[in-house]
Parts: structure tokens; sequence; C-alpha cells
């Protein structure tokens, strides 16, 4: 079923006292250019906060605790009402630690390969310093299968919720190893092997480069070799590799059993149970419809319920994706507007699922998008206006993928949800 509003904002957002609080137009309007919208801001009661031209902002102090209502309207160029909603902003005070440990597991797919959301969440709960300085929260620990500073998590590179679900070990995925002169620009790229067989950069790093099959059948790829290019990406010179390795399939399978297996799992961490999961999927199954989507979803959900029914589970949406970014990952292959539309689907069938009387007490929509400024937070660069004029612009190179800051303000992100999670205990 279509959803026609175009202001589609969430049941509400967690906000701590003492940190800001940024709401990216881009985030909540479904539109190819939201900012050519005027949004009118308003509460019920009270004045808080700036309204800027593509964002709200708001640090709330002791004495803003508690439910705000704020009203959005969106306009046009002749000042006519486009649409208005709105959204709980629920101000919590800052943390205190739980008197018992807290066990959370962080599980999602590329976006969550390399850490930085999780630890950085993991840093700002647990250490006492840094910027935005930690609160120092004692009794959080985080469990996985990868470790970055201190946080362990569980996330793969082209991973969707069905991957998890299952044993998920197909030959499909390898690493190659050796020195690389690829960027993320060239994500997503193809490359042929010796055999004929057509594989796709997942993630790129100097002397590491996953790669998933796309055609042919699955095999032992050669321990060392070359990939030669086939289309995308800006660097187009072979890659040659001196090693590869098969990556392993699901961390949550249990082969004894042949079935997933969380509490298995949470026990060879060292945990007796799972308190709180954040799951961050959802870009590797833009092309599925919503039937399938929330079944695989809702299987996830089964299966770490059944292992901990009281563990709570957030399921962080999807942000806006990058307009030149993904022209640059995928060319003309996927155009923007469906990508942009598969965001907004994918992110209201969460909120669905979040709702359903089944999983209502466990499980919990955290909107993303509205927290995350596509237009500064992905990968750029700087290249030239056109073939002949010596002006440069600033391009981003990404569709998908944060850089650095993008992954920081998913964290940011979490960490309110998570220590408005902690409020609730009290």
């Amino acid at each position: 079923m279509k959803n026609t509003k175009k202001l589609q904002l969430p049941k509400k957002y967690d906000l701590v006292v003492g940190d800001n609080f940024e709401l990216f137009y881009k985030g909540i309007f479904n539109a190819i250019d939201p900012l050519r919208y005027d949004f009118e801001l308003s509460f019920d009661e009270g004045n808080y906060g700036h309204s800027y031209r593509r964002k709200f902002e708001w640090t709330p102090t002791e004495k803003d605790v508690g439910e705000h209502k704020l009203s959005v309207t969106v306009r046009d160029d002749n000042g006519d009402e486009v649409d208005s909603s709105s959204v709980i902003l629920n101000v919590v005070s800052m943390p205190a630690s739980p008197e018992s440990e807290r066990v959370v597991l962080c599980v999602g797919d590329s976006l969550t390969r390399n850490g930085i959301w999780c630890a950085e969440l993991y840093r700002r709960l647990t250490a006492t310093d840094g910027a935005p300085e930690g609160y120092g929260l004692r009794n959080v620990r985080f469990i996985g299968d990868k470790v970055l500073d201190g946080a362990e998590y569980v996330g793969y590179g082209g991973w969707q919720f069905y991957s998890y679900n299952t044993e998920y070990k197909t030959g499909k995925f390898y690493n190659v190893y050796g020195i690389f002169a690829k960027t993320n620009a060239d994500q997503h790229s193809l490359y042929k092997d010796d055999e004929g067989n057509v594989w796709k950069l997942e993630s790129v790093s100097t002397s590491e480069i996953k790669i998933i099959l796309q055609e042919g059948k699955p095999r032992t790829l050669s321990p060392s070799g070359r990939l030669v290019h086939e289309s995308g990406g800006e660097n187009s010179d072979d890659i040659i590799y001196s090693s590869s390795e098969e990556l392993a399939g699901n961390p949550f399978w249990d082969s004894d059993t042949a079935r997933v297996d969380f509490s298995r799992f949470a026990k060879s961490r060292g945990a007796e149970r799972i308190d709180y999961c954040y799951v961050l999927l959802g870009w590797n199954a833009t092309l599925l419809d919503e039937s399938k989507f929330k079944s695989l979803a809702e299987e996830f959900l089964d299966n770490l319920l059944s292992a901990f029914p009281a563990c709570k589970i957030t399921l962080m949406g999807l942000q806006v994706p990058s307009r030149d970014g993904m022209g640059q990952n995928y060319g003309v292959a996927w155009k923007y507007y469906d990508k942009l539309q598969a965001v907004w689907n994918i992110n209201r069938w969460y909120e669905e699922i979040s709702r359903d009387e089944k999983y209502s007490s466990n499980v919990e929509y955290l909107n993303v998008a509205g927290q995350f400024d596509t237009d500064y937070c992905m990968p750029a660069k700087e290249v030239a206006v056109n073939n002949r004029s010596p002006l440069t612009e600033i391009r981003q190179s990404n569709g998908v993928h944060p850089e650095e800051s993008g992954y920081l303000q998913i964290a940011d992100a979490a960490l309110r949800n998570f220590i408005a999670k902690l409020d609730g205990e009290k």
C-alpha cells in the first residue's frame, strides 16, 4: 500500500538533557528536494530550540524533562500547506548506571561492518572523556564476534535479515588481501575472475576488499590472483590480490541443531542473556516487497525473543541516500527516486512492526533519517564542474555508506534511545 503522506514523522524522538538534538528536514519529508519548501514548527506549550533552513535543533535542560509535542507544517512557494504532522520530543535526564549488568547486541550490514557507530555508542555510554564527553556508566557490556575500541558487535557487508535467519555460508563472500588503489567511490563496481565469475566490491580499504559473487556458480576463489575490472567505480585498474579468505556464515547459527540460537551465541561470548539489541539492516533488501521484508524481519525478532523474551529490540531505520553518491556507485542502474521511496517504505514497515500487538512491548522503531545530515555526512570530494571549466565543486561519492561523521550521528541517535530505555527502568 502506497503512503501518500509526504511528511513522515515517527511517534517520538528521545532527547537527553545537555545533548544537542538536531532534526534534519530532508530526513522527514518525502521529496526529491525537500529544501524547496518552508518548514514551520511550533510547540503546544512553550518555545524551545531554534528552527533554521535545513534543520531544527534544541539542547534541553533539566527543567525541560518530559514530553513536548512538536507540530510541523510544510508550505510551498505560494504559502499553501503541503502537509502537516506532529511528533513527541521525549526529554530524559542524564543517565545513572544500571544496578546490574545490561548486555547490548548491535547487529547490521556494511554500515555496521566497520564498527564505528557501535564503538562511539559504547564510548559515549561508558567513557568519562572525549567529545561529546562520555557518561561514564558502569554495568554496560556489548557482545559480538567483532570488536572496535572495546565495543563488540556483529556486522557483515551485503547482509540482510535473511542472512541472519539462516546458516548463510554459500561460498559467495570473500575478503581479498593486498595493496589496493581503491576508495569508497569504487564500492559496488564489478570485477571478473579467471573463470568468468563476476564479483561486486562491497567494502573497500587499502589492504582488504570484501567481494560478493554476482554471476556464476559458488566456488572456492583462488588463494591469490587477479580480478579484472568490468564496470563501475572510479579506479578501473585490476585487483591483484595475494591471499583470499572465505567469510564465515551466520554467527548466530548453531550447526549442531541446524537453527539460529541466540542463547548459544550469548553464552559463547560469556553472557547469560541479551537485554538490548540494536538492528541496522535494510539497504540490501530494498528490492523486497512489503510482505517478504516484514516476514524476514519478524523471523529475526521471533528467533531473538524465543531465546530472550525480555529483550528490548530497536529497529533502526535507514537514512536518506545521497543522490550524487547513488549515481557514482550504481551508474544509471539504480534510480534515486526508487531508492528514496524504498527508504520511506522500509522505515514505515519498521514502525508498523513495532506497533504490532505481538511485538509492541519488546520492539521499538528508531527513526535515524531525521537525525542524519545526508547533505554533509556522506563521503565527498572536489571535482571539476565540467570538462572545460577550471572551477571545482564538492560532489558526494557514496550513495548509502556515510563518512565518519555520519556514523557518529547514527551513534548519537542510538545513544538517546538507549538512555531513554534506562530512564524507563527507574
